[in-house]
């Protein structure tokens, strides 16, 4: 008895009840809180793993065009010292063709001291070549400077995202 009141099982019942209705709403309460919580960090990883990944992408499509721009910028440089070789062949052909001519007309004819038109035109596409070539080489050079440079970042930024995957995968 309590307070000169008599209290019956069923009394006791009620109110563990209504105690446990009460725990039950402040758990599934406590649940929808936390579920929410968790629903909302997961949604900022899942963006942040999008973030990164998009990033990862146009570094990869960058670094890509920058090797095919080194493809070209290789083949232009091939293809030049080709035609600078068949120019420097050409030019041996036609001097050694001007010997000839001259050895056939020794004594016959004054040999001009200056070198016909088209071997000057030659000369001077040349040395156009020449200055091409060397531009394209400091080209090349400051791609591969530029390259190596774009591999240190991704090699840092590969790091960070590790770090940062290492960190959520640590918490709950």
């Amino acid at each position: 008895m309590k307070d000169g009141f008599m209290v019956l099982p069923t009394d006791i019942s009620a109110e563990v009840d209504l105690l446990k209705a009460k725990i039950v709403n402040a758990l599934d309460n406590l649940e929808s809180f936390y579920k929410k919580e968790v629903k909302g960090k997961a949604q900022e990883n899942v963006q942040k793993m999008k973030k990164k990944a998009e990033e990862e992408n146009k570094k990869a499509e960058e670094e890509k065009k920058q090797q095919e721009a080194e493809k070209e910028a290789e083949e232009k440089n091939r293809s030049e010292e080709e035609h600078i070789e068949g120019y420097d062949k050409m030019i041996i052909d036609t001097s050694d063709q001007v010997v000839l001519d001259n050895s056939k007309d020794k004594g016959k004819a004054i040999m001009d001291s200056e070198p016909p038109p088209y071997v000057l035109k030659m000369q001077e596409d040349i040395d156009s070549q020449k200055v091409k070539h060397e531009a394209l080489e400091v080209k090349f050079d400051n791609l591969a400077e530029t390259q190596k440079v774009m591999a240190t970042k991704q090699d840092t930024m590969d790091s960070k995202l590790d770090a940062i995957f290492a960190l959520l995968s640590k918490k709950p």
